[in-house]
């Protein structure tokens, strides 16, 4: 069986999204043929109320594993998913052999640059339980 995601049905997929830099973190599920743009899009429109983002910021989907990008050590910076109207969750994630997990990450859109904000102010459930600490495969709602 493909260790994607868990299976909700076989048209549907489910993804772990976690608030980056914080342990804050979600389950959704997607039917498997949504393109990529609309991945996006649903993405974003729930995270503003699971996550009590204020929508004066942009969201940005990363996928997580991404060590030693172009940005940077932290997974959490690496690049934004790109949208795409022609590449299904099927199709760009079916043969992935590991458990595909993504961050919601906070941008600062007031200035003409976008800068990722360090979310320090958010109260955490449990201080000591870290979830970037966890291997990706183990998180589970």
């Amino acid at each position: 069986m493909n260790r994607l995601a868990r299976r909700t049905t076989s048209r549907q997929v489910s993804f772990v999204f976690k608030l980056a830099y914080t342990t804050q973190r979600h389950t959704y599920s997607f039917n498997k043929h949504t393109t990529i743009v609309n991945f996006i899009e649903c993405i974003k429109h729930q995270a503003y109320n699971d996550f009590n983002i204020d929508t004066m910021y942009q969201i940005e989907i990363v996928e997580a594993g991404h060590f030693y990008n172009i940005n940077g050590r932290d997974p959490e910076q690496a690049s934004p998913l790109r949208p795409s109207y022609n590449t299904s969750l099927k199709d760009k994630y079916e043969n992935i052999n590991y458990n595909i997990t993504f961050y919601i990450r906070v941008v600062n859109t007031s200035r003409h640059d976008t800068n990722i904000l360090n979310i320090n102010n958010i109260e955490l459930e449990n201080e000591e339980a870290n979830i970037a600490d966890v291997p990706i495969a183990q998180i589970a709602s």
